[in-house]
């Protein structure tokens, strides 16, 4: 995996299952102590700590790009623009999905991450991520 793409996909990977497995510790899962202990997932755990308030940072841009069913071409062009930095060829079909791919090297299971871009407010909605002196973010939804 590159160092970009590891360095953005893989702790987010991490985080939300870690956060999981340990605050579900009843529900079936694989993901157990052991593994959120193995030395690549503290690193991950790590990268995620030094780099949370970017991660927020690029949460809020996401969220700020206006995308009303029917009108997600301005969230398309930022996604675009996000994963081509990373070095993605990325490709738009005629309905206005974006996608990208990264061939991997180790033979292993093909990982798909997909999300839909529109949201529910209409054209015209304030949008605005507005941060709460207790650390809380709010914007519609």
């Amino acid at each position: 995996m590159s160092a970009v793409i590891h360095a953005v996909v893989a702790p987010v990977l991490v985080f939300a299952t870690a956060s999981f497995a340990v605050a579900q510790t009843s529900f079936p899962t694989r993901l157990t102590e052991a593994v959120v202990q193995q030395a690549a997932v503290q690193q991950a755990l790590a990268y995620i700590d030094r780099n949370f308030n970017k991660q927020v940072d690029e949460w809020v841009r996401l969220t700020e790009v206006p995308a009303p069913s029917g009108h997600e071409a301005a969230r398309a062009a930022h996604v675009r623009a996000e994963l081509e930095k990373l070095g993605l060829k990325t490709t738009t079909d005629s309905i206005g999905n974006v996608t990208a791919r990264r061939v991997g090297s180790g033979g292993g299971p093909t990982i798909v991450f997909a999300a839909h871009m529109d949201t529910v407010f209409p054209v015209g909605t304030d949008i605005t991520v507005k941060r709460g002196p207790d650390g809380t973010f709010r914007a519609p939804g």
